[in-house]
C-alpha cells in the first residue's frame, strides 16, 4: 500500500490515495482506502473486502410486502409497487418477474391459446445507501367471448427498479389473440427481461441471468387437442395452456420455485356439454390454476400466498355452461384458455399472474 499524505494542521492539502484497477486489488487492513481508475471511484477495506463507501459488512433494509429470513438471506418480496430503505449497504441479488399474459376467451367452436408467462432477470447488484422505488407488473385479463368470438388477453405488465445506474427490467408476457374463427392460432410469445437494456450486466464475477417466458400453448379447431405451452427459460414463468372444444385441453407450463416464478393456468374444455378432461395448472413458485369443463370442474385462480400477491384470477365461467380457463400461479405465469365461443356466452380466460420483485442479501 501506499502511504497517504495530507497538509500539514489546516487539511487543506489533497489526499494521495493509491492507485489500482479493477480486478487487481491488494491485500488491505480495515480501514484502507484506494482509488480503482477503471471506474472512477474510492474503495474502503472492511475487514473482509474492497467495498465502496456506504456499504457495511452486512446490509441492513426496510420495506416490501412481506420480509423473509431464507437460507441465511434476509429476502425482501414486492407483490405490488413500493420502495425499500437501505440503511447499510452491500452486496444483494434481485429477482425481477413480470406478469403473465391473459388466455384466450376461445372461438366458434373451438378452443384458444393460452397467454405467455413473464419474463425473469436475476442478477448481483451493489446495493447503496437510500431508497430504491420498485415498480411491480399486474398480470393480462383474459379475452372475454361473445357470440362466437373473443377479445384479445391482456399483455402482462413491466417490472422493475433502477440503482446505481441500472435499470433491471422484465417485461409482461404476451397476451392470446382475438379469436374469431375456427382455426389453430398460435400462442404469443413470453416476456423477455434485460438491464439497461441488453443482456452483458455482470456485477462482482456473476453474470445476470436472463428468462423468457412460455410461450402460450397453441389455440384448437373443433375436435385438435390444445397445444402445449412451454416452460419457461432458465427459470421463468410458465406457458398458459390451451383450450379446447372435443379435444383435450392442455396442462400450463412449469415455472420455478427456487426462482419464484409461477406455472401456467390449464386449458378449459367446452366437450359439446360433455364433460371430459380439463387442463391442470403448470408448477412453480405456486402452480397455476386448474380450467373448467362443463358441469363437473369449475376453474380455480393460481396460487398466490395471499391476497396482496396476485395470482391469476380464473375466467368468467360462462352464462350456459362452465367454460373457463385457469388462472396463472404467482408469479407471473401465463392464463390458461377458455373453450368455445359459440356455446358459453360471457366466458373468458383465466387472468396472468401478477409480477414480482424480491431482493435479498446475507443476514
Amino acid at each position: 500500500m501506499g502511504t497517504l499524505s495530507a497538509g500539514a494542521g489546516d487539511f487543506g492539502g489533497r489526499l494521495n490515495l493509491p492507485v489500482y484497477t479493477t480486478g487487481n486489488y491488494p491485500a488491505g487492513n480495515e480501514g484502507d482506502l484506494i482509488y480503482d481508475s477503471t471506474i472512477g471511484s474510492i474503495f474502503i477495506y472492511n475487514g473482509q473486502s474492497w467495498v465502496p463507501p456506504g456499504f457495511g459488512r452486512k446490509p441492513q433494509a426496510s420495506g416490501g410486502s412481506s420480509t423473509q429470513n431464507i437460507n441465511g438471506y434476509q429476502h425482501h418480496f414486492f407483490y405490488t409497487s413500493g420502495s425499500l430503505s437501505v440503511t447499510t449497504g452491500g452486496d444483494a441479488y434481485c429477482y425481477v418477474i413480470g406478469g403473465g399474459g391473459g388466455g384466450s376467451g376461445g372461438g366458434p367452436n373451438c378452443g384458444g391459446a393460452g397467454g405467455a408467462g413473464g419474463g425473469l432477470v436475476y442478477a448481483k447488484f451493489a446495493m447503496t445507501t437510500g431508497s430504491i422505488s420498485v415498480t411491480v407488473g399486474s398480470g393480462g385479463m383474459g379475452g372475454q367471448a361473445s357470440s362466437g368470438s373473443s377479445t384479445a388477453g391482456g399483455t402482462g405488465g413491466s417490472s422493475s427498479f433502477s440503482h446505481g445506474g441500472y435499470t433491471f427490467t422484465a417485461n409482461g408476457g404476451n397476451g392470446a389473440l382475438a379469436k374469431s374463427s375456427n382455426y389453430n392460432d398460435p400462442g404469443p410469445s413470453g416476456g423477455t427481461a434485460n438491464i439497461n437494456g441488453s443482456q452483458s450486466y455482470s456485477y462482482g464475477g456473476e453474470n445476470g441471468v436472463y428468462g423468457q417466458g412460455g410461450k402460450g400453448g397453441d389455440g384448437t379447431t373443433n375436435t385438435s387437442n390444445g397445444g402445449t405451452p412451454g416452460n419457461g427459460s432458465n427459470g421463468a414463468p410458465g406457458g398458459g395452456g390451451a383450450a379446447t372444444n372435443n379435444g383435450t385441453p392442455s396442462n400450463g407450463g412449469n415455472g420455478s420455485s427456487g426462482m419464484f416464478t409461477g406455472g401456467g393456468g390449464g386449458g378449459g374444455r367446452d366437450g359439446d356439454g360433455g364433460n371430459g378432461t380439463i387442463g391442470y395448472g403448470g408448477s412453480g413458485y405456486y402452480t397455476g390454476g386448474r380450467g373448467s369443463n362443463p358441469s363437473q370442474y369449475q376453474a380455480e385462480n393460481g396460487g398466490s400466498p395471499n391476497s396482496n400477491a396476485t395470482g391469476g384470477n380464473r375466467g368468467n365461467l360462462g352464462s350456459s355452461r362452465w367454460n373457463a380457463g385457469g388462472g396463472g400461479g404467482f408469479a407471473g405465469g401465463g392464463g390458461g384458455a377458455a373453450g368455445d365461443a359459440s356455446n358459453s356466452p360471457n366466458a373468458s380466460g383465466g387472468q396472468g399472474g401478477g409480477g414480482l420483485v424480491v431482493i435479498k442479501y446475507l443476514a
